[in-house]
């Protein structure tokens, strides 16, 4: 995201953790905050297409897949580069979005709750 009313959401889950929903949860608490207290325009999530369960994620909370990138990013082990694909939303969808379902509290640095 090179423009500064979008941001870019990103998870890592423990192997222990995997299939709890953390990071739906996660990824929808994010969407809202990143929308109704940033005042964000668009969100952007990218996931290696090798990785199943990180690709249900942002469907599961309203994104639509925008692209895939062929040979973006850097491989994890070695050279070359790895594809990626790009799922996005924007301000105007998130009312009618699942992510809708996921409630939320935002506190400042002093401990003050922050509202949209």
């Amino acid at each position: 995201c090179a423009l500064p009313i979008c941001r870019e959401i990103g998870y890592w889950i423990a192997a222990d953790a995997v299939g709890h929903g953390y990071a739906t949860e996660l990824t929808a608490v994010l969407t809202r905050v990143g929308f109704e207290l940033l005042g964000l325009e668009r969100i952007v999530i990218r996931v290696d297409p090798a990785n199943d369960r990180s690709n249900r994620v942002p469907p599961k909370v309203g994104y639509t897949q925008e692209a895939l990138l062929r040979r973006r990013l850097p491989q994890k082990r070695g050279s070359g580069l790895r594809d990626t694909n790009i799922w996005t939303m924007f301000r105007d969808e998130l009312a009618a979005s699942p992510a809708m379902a996921y409630a939320y509290a935002a506190f400042d640095a002093t401990g003050a709750p922050v509202r949209p």
